[in-house]
């Protein structure tokens, strides 16, 4: 299951980077597309503003078919500041 998490993460990360290469953020001094994994982070009691943020909340598997299929939920959530109009 990590390969999944790990090619979702890659995957989406490059695609908002096509789409806004000016979206980074600063992380521990590195600057890098704004997408970050929370379990592959250290423990922060606040989310990065301006950057997307996976946490993975769960799978189960469905042994309905044929070969039992894992599913995995993840939930991205947004931070921002605003600006000068809110």
């Amino acid at each position: 299951m990590q390969n999944a998490k790990d090619t979702f993460y890659v995957t989406l990360r490059d695609r908002l980077a096509a789409v806004n290469p000016a979206r980074t953020m600063v992380l521990r001094g590195v600057t890098r597309p704004g997408v970050l994994v929370e379990e592959n982070e250290l423990a922060s009691a606040h989310q990065p503003v301006d950057a997307f943020c996976l946490r993975w909340t769960g799978s189960r598997v469905d042994m309905r078919g044929a070969l039992p299929l894992v599913a995995m939920d993840c939930e991205i959530r947004y931070g921002s500041d605003g600006n000068a109009g809110n």
